[in-house]
């Protein structure tokens, strides 16, 4: 999360949606201030740190970092990836950080998590929380009202180039160095068991249909 009062931008960390790419990108760029208030990852053990990094507008509004209503008079931007491509790259994650047994297959902890919502995470409620609570409108509204643009995963680096110009050189942070391998790039219909593909789709409808509504960058 990064609030420039000075600027008037607020960046919202939305999860799995390359943020620390951006956030890295805002620290490097000319528009910082000692006015700012930035809240980064430390480390993947540092639960406080996490929740802070991904504070919701309203989150923000909360502990007074920002107002109501300068929420509605700054650029607040945050990204929207695909909930399925989104959701499986927690998974991964999860795995990577030792919150999900990286020992165990990958596709039936997935398929425990859909059908019996079950709670496998090792440690910490970080991801507990992102799971179970998980929504894209947490992120872009405040009080049922739209305060954040929403711009695609996929524009992520001409976005951030065109609302902050000094921004020249966009870093590509991989916090998951494990990746995510190839069978699970593909797209989820032709991988995941279909009662399983059946109610990932039922869980994120609202948030396929939000990812959906938001035009390519150039569009």
């Amino acid at each position: 999360m990064y609030l420039s009062n000075k600027h008037k931008l607020l960046f919202i960390a939305v999860p799995r949606t390359a943020s620390n790419s951006v956030q890295q990108a805002l620290i490097n760029s000319d528009i910082t201030d000692s006015s700012d208030v930035v809240y980064s990852l430390k480390t993947k053990d540092d639960q406080e740190a996490i929740l802070n990094y991904h504070l919701t507008p309203s989150d923000l509004v909360k502990k007074e970092l920002i107002s109501s209503e300068d929420l509605n008079n700054y650029k607040a931007f945050g990204f929207v990836r695909n909930p399925f491509d989104r959701w499986v790259s927690n998974i991964f994650l999860a795995r990577h950080t030792g919150a999900l047994d990286k020992n165990q297959d990958p596709l039936t902890q997935m398929c425990k998590l859909l059908r019996n919502n079950t709670n496998l995470f090792k440690n910490g409620t970080v991801f507990h929380r992102r799971f179970t609570f998980f929504k894209y409108t947490h992120y872009f509204f405040h009080q049922g009202t739209q305060v954040v643009d929403a711009y695609r995963f996929e524009d992520v680096e001409a976005v951030t180039k065109s609302l902050v110009p000094s921004v020249t050189d966009f870093p590509h942070v991989q916090v998951n160095t494990d990746g995510v391998p190839a069978k699970f790039k593909e797209p989820i219909e032709t991988w995941l068991p279909e009662d399983c593909y059946k109610k990932i789709q039922q869980r994120f409808e609202d948030d396929l249909a939000f990812y959906n509504s938001i035009k390519a960058f150039n569009e």
